[in-house]
């Protein structure tokens, strides 16, 4: 503007306070007109952020959860037939299997296969679209949700600590003695870590365990789920950050501590697999092969 205006002003010899208005204008325009630009940024991150929040809240995304006082017992967990959809993708496909407990049972498959989908069918994240899911020979949408849940522990992929001590996040809400703390992360194989401590159970985690590498992360959230006493166990990719001898150490563990117990194993790893009863192999929505455990290498059949 400057330059164009000087360029006028020598041809035309027009006059400078013409000039001057005009920059003063511009420079008086640039703070509004890039606080409006800001301003529809702005507006449009709000709008999605409403738009996530609205479907938390929305009414029709609530679910019932009941304070059923019963205890469930073992028993078997049986799929029979169960087809599972979102939108218009179909997820998994005629899904049969049963798991008896004790039973340590692996499965795996590519991303997207629908391994963690089918967990979520057990603790009725989801619904199937068909098909019945039973345990211990009870339609699991005759089960009360709490008293469902009471009796399912899952270890997830992403694992959430709280930034209290290790004895707080193992316990986590719930009371028990200072010996079933301690078991059950020896269960996890984190004892040994944790009594080296110098506050040992009573030290401070950090915000989301950052004091704590993934594989100590991983195995509190194990001791977590161990303390509980669960009818069944999932653990989604639970020993991804846990070198393989203290995988099968753990493993070992569980087997031998919760002999009533159903344990699913999402995994890819080998090391893992082989140490299941029995592998569901799940490829594009559909259990593919159903094979018994021990050396076989499942990840290079994918």
């Amino acid at each position: 503007v400057i330059g164009f205006g000087g360029y006028v002003d020598l041809i035309n010899r027009t006059s400078v306070g013409g000039i001057v208005a005009a920059v003063t204008i511009f420079a008086m325009l640039t703070s509004p007109v890039s606080f409006l630009g800001r301003m529809i940024v702005f507006s449009e991150n709000s709008r999605a952020a409403i738009g996530r929040i609205e479907e938390i809240t929305s009414p029709e995304e609530e679910e019932y959860v009941e304070d059923g006082g019963e205890a469930l017992g073992p028993g078997v967990l049986s799929f029979d037939h169960v087809r599972f959809s979102r939108g218009v993708s179909t997820i998994l496909r005629e899904i049969t299997f049963k798991a008896s407990p004790g039973e340590f049972i692996g499965i795996t498959g590519r991303t997207g296969a629908g391994k963690t989908s089918l967990v979520n069918l057990i603790t009725r994240y989801y619904e199937a679209n068909s098909g019945t899911i039973t345990l211990g020979g009870r339609n699991i949408k005759d089960i009360s949700l709490s008293a469902l849940r009471r009796s399912i522990s899952i270890v997830p992929q992403e694992i959430t600590l709280l930034s209290g001590t290790i004895r707080e996040n193992i316990l986590f809400g719930m009371e028990a003695s200072d010996d079933r703390v301690r078991e059950a992360a020896r269960i996890a194989s984190i004892s040994d870590f944790v009594e080296s401590l110098p506050l040992k159970y009573e030290t401070p985690v950090g915000e989301r365990g950052i004091t704590l590498s993934g594989g100590q992360r991983q195995r509190v959230a194990i001791a977590r789920a161990v303390i509980r006493n669960p009818k069944i166990l999932i653990l989604d990719d639970a020993t991804s950050s846990v070198d393989p001898d203290t995988e099968i150490t753990i493993f070992n563990n569980l087997k031998e501590a919760l002999k009533g117990t159903i344990i699913l194993m999402i995994s890819l790893r080998a090391s893992a697999l082989s140490f299941a009863d029995k592998v569901l192999i799940l490829e594009e929505g559909e259990l593919r092969e159903e094979s018994g455990g021990g050396e076989e290498d499942y990840v290079d059949r994918l």
